[in-house]
């Protein structure tokens, strides 16, 4: 490549790269200072010209073949000229004689391999540090300061967290109804950080049958994120006929083989088939699962049965079938909504929340908004703490 073009700037005392701007993710697009002078500029000299211009923070100092000697960062130089006698002492001497020593990196490196390269130098972290570009010449092309890479590197995960909850809100939407024959679902999610570990599907699957689940993955934010993204891959890509247990036998050994024990999901997973109104069920550690019929609601067992998902190996999931009436009402939710308290530390029965739910669920055009409003009532002035989420099935 080239050497980088320059200007001058200001009586032959600053120069300033020109050449080229950044591209791609080379540590071009993160340089911020440009500027340099000559190894026999007078200190006199470069005094007058930093401060008519008080946007150069730092600048390289080069030879005469145009190689990089090393750098001057204002605060050390403007620090040097207030000491007593340092303007006196220093005025009429070379720029070469404050120079510092630099640490240099490609100009075309890789920001990210830059970012773990800064990780293993043994540079102070309480002040910026500046860092120079060049090539295999030391020809000088910029120069960028730990605020820059920081600043990027900042920007670049904020994009990434908000492409993830944007990917997340597609396939987990805030509320959705689905009906089938005899059957009717409905679904709602708050997330507590705009993205989290609570996951919600209904799919059909076969003529008629109806699978439907509610998981809660451990943890939130981005990993969460990435585990709700792979359940919800491997179940709409699932082979229904190997049957419920095999599905989650395939999700359990996926957790497990990509996360090493790390993360896991409580869930509840269930196969409704219109024909006989049986549900087959899986509570896989989650225990939030209610029935509602002829206005009674009763806590359904069977979450002692399994371990959560992503624990065990040789996970052996144990299914119960249930019997469903006309005008019974299935309600699922995560712990984010029992777990909640209120101002003065109390919290809420489980059942409570189901009588509440159910009320919206049964009454209501919008049951969501409503649910959530009187979730908002009663934590108060406190801030959410955990995503909350719930699924409902109706048998009309």
């Amino acid at each position: 490549m080239s050497e980088p073009a320059t200007t001058v700037v200001n009586n032959h005392v600053l120069h300033k790269v020109t050449s080229e701007s950044g591209y791609g993710t080379t540590l071009l697009k993160v340089a911020s200072q440009f500027y340099y002078v000559f190894s026999d500029t007078f200190i006199g000299d470069l005094s007058t010209e930093l401060e008519a211009n008080p946007e150069i923070l730092s600048l390289g100092v080069l030879d005469s073949e145009k190689r990089l000697l090393g750098i001057i960062e204002r605060a050390y130089f403007f620090y040097l000229l207030g000491r007593p006698f340092g303007r006196d002492i220093l005025i009429r001497k070379s720029v070469i004689d404050i120079t510092q020593e630099a640490h240099l990196f490609p100009h075309d490196m890789n920001i990210f391999t830059a970012a773990g390269e800064l990780g293993k130098l043994d540079v102070p972290r309480d002040r910026v540090q500046y860092y120079c570009l060049t090539n295999q010449s030391r020809q000088f092309y910029g120069m960028f300061s730990s605020i820059d890479l920081l600043s990027f590197m900042s920007q670049i995960t904020q994009q990434d967290i908000t492409l993830a909850a944007d990917l997340q809100n597609r396939m987990v939407k805030e509320s959705f109804t689905e009906s089938g024959l005899g059957i009717q679902f409905f679904g709602f999610t708050q997330s507590a950080k705009g993205m989290g570990g609570d996951f919600y599907g209904v799919y059909q699957i076969g003529k008629d049958d109806w699978f439907f689940t509610l998981c809660d993955v451990s943890g939130k934010g981005v990993a969460a994120s990435v585990i709700t993204s792979m359940l919800w891959g491997m179940l709409r890509t699932a082979d229904w006929r190997r049957g419920l247990g095999s599905i989650i036998q395939e999700i359990n050994l996926a957790l497990i083989q990509t996360f090493h024990l790390e993360k896991y999901l409580t869930g509840i997973f269930g196969i409704f088939s219109p024909e006989t109104k049986e549900v087959r069920l899986a509570d896989m550690g989650h225990s939030l699962g209610f029935l509602q019929r002829n206005g009674r609601i009763v806590k359904l067992e069977g979450a002692h049965l399994n371990l959560p998902v992503g624990i065990e190996l040789n996970l052996q999931p144990k299914i119960v079938r249930l019997k469903l009436q006309e005008n019974d009402l299935l309600t699922f939710m995560t712990d984010g909504i029992p777990e909640q308290t209120n101002e003065k530390g109390d919290l809420q029965e489980e059942e409570e929340w189901i009588q509440i739910m159910n009320s919206f669920i049964l009454k209501e055009n919008e049951p969501r908004e409503k649910i959530l409003e009187q979730f908002s009532a009663f934590r108060g002035i406190l801030p959410q703490a955990d995503d909350l989420s719930a699924l409902f099935v109706k048998i009309e």
